[in-house]
């Protein structure tokens, strides 16, 4: 344990195997989504045709069937930045629990679905419902209600998705048996999307919180193993386990990014987001405990700076290997030009420039709606999404 962080970490992609990395944190890789990162209230799962009550820390299977009572709440992982939140009276289904093909279905009730990510990176989460069938295509904030009579709505306060193929940008509400989206009120909210803002402010305090020292571990520990990627997904970041919280929190790879909430994470490694790039489909995960060879690594060396621990951020701390692995991933891009991402360009690349900063998102006023209540914090409304 480093500074009340436990480092048990969910790594891009869970593959059924658990070890010891070298600080002696327990890490698990797996290759699916569904962990089960918050309950409330009344909550049970179906599995094997058995119902039973369903506690946090513990994992959903491709097939398992989620109810909430009047009264409960969920929150489960998906890939990491990705939380899927499921309202009370709700039914949902994770059909495909691969991240290299995520499906989920909600059979009624309400979620939301945040999802942190690079602008131009392909999720590949789908989510059917009784009357619909939709894709989350990049990065955002989503919301989906589902009728007992099966009408679907969705709306996206930010990002983009598509529905039965048309396209749903920020802003904009889709309802079942509609042709063309229209605009809504994206400052009038209920109890769930006040209480979905609520844990995202939750986790980004405590990635907010994560200790130089704990993610130099979380570093040294990951990249030793070798855990660097998995298919055709996009690699992120980590999920780091807060102790205190007993949940994980999301750890970005890369600089200046921030939730679909304006919610700023801590840097995590300092890598540039021009340097991503998914794994090459026909390699396999590497697991173990000794060092890594040949394998296409893709950060910098994070050794300690002089009289302390090392000046995180700094583009210029990349290794030999690094660039070398650097150019084998221009190499491989140029060969799968349909796995680059639009804003992803080899003239974007310029490692001595110093990571851009997120300017602050300032707040809107609250408005008066007749369908929200107004919860008090501070004198102010909460839960408006910039």
């Amino acid at each position: 344990m480093r500074g009340g962080i436990f480092i048990l970490i969910l790594a891009l992609f869970w593959c059924e195997a658990i070890g010891y990395a070298q600080n002696g944190g327990l890490y698990v890789i797996s290759a699916k989504a569904g962990y089960v990162n918050f309950v409330s209230g009344e909550v049970r799962h179906q599995r094997a045709g058995v119902w039973q009550s369903i506690r946090a820390q513990s994992s959903l299977d491709a097939g398992d069937i989620v109810q909430t009572g009047t009264d409960g709440r969920i929150e489960l992982l998906l890939n990491p930045g990705s939380y899927l939140r499921i309202a009370e009276n709700s039914e949902v289904q994770l059909v495909n629990a691969s991240l290299d093909d995520l499906r989920l279905k909600l059979i009624r009730g309400s979620a939301i679905v945040e999802a942190t990510g690079a602008s131009g990176a392909r999720l590949q989460m789908l989510i059917e419902t009784p009357q619909t069938e939709l894709t989350i295509d990049r990065n955002g904030l989503y919301r989906i209600d589902v009728a007992s009579d099966g009408k679907t709505e969705v709306a996206v306060y930010k990002g983009q998705l598509s529905v039965n193929g048309i396209k749903v940008k920020g802003g904009e509400k889709l309802a079942s048996g509609m042709s063309k989206p229209t605009k809504f009120d994206k400052k009038a909210q209920d109890g769930f999307d006040l209480w979905s803002r609520e844990r995202a402010e939750l986790l980004a305090a405590a990635n907010r919180r994560l200790s130089d020292r704990t993610i130099e571990s979380v570093f040294r520990s990951f990249r030793n193993d070798g855990a660097w990627g998995y298919g055709r997904a996009p690699y992120f970041g980590l999920w780091v386990f807060d102790s205190a919280l007993s949940c994980y929190t999301f750890l970005p790879f890369y600089s200046s990014w921030s939730s679909p909430y304006g919610l700023s994470y801590r840097n995590g490694f300092g890598i540039p987001w021009y340097y991503f790039r998914p794994d090459p489909p026909a390699r396999n995960p590497v697991y173990g405990t000794g060092p890594v060879r040949d394998h296409q690594a893709i950060a910098p060396s994070r050794q300690p700076a002089a009289g302390g621990l090392e000046q995180r951020h700094n583009p210029q701390r990349f290794d030999r290997e690094f660039l070398i692995r650097k150019m084998d991933i221009d190499r491989w891009f140029e060969n799968h030009p349909a796995d680059h991402p639009s804003d992803l360009r080899p003239h974007h690349r310029q490692p001595e420039a110093a990571p851009a900063t997120v300017a602050p998102m300032t707040p809107s006023a609250p408005v008066e709606h007749p369908n929200v209540e107004r919860v008090p914090h501070h004198g102010k409304m909460r839960g408006e999404i910039p």
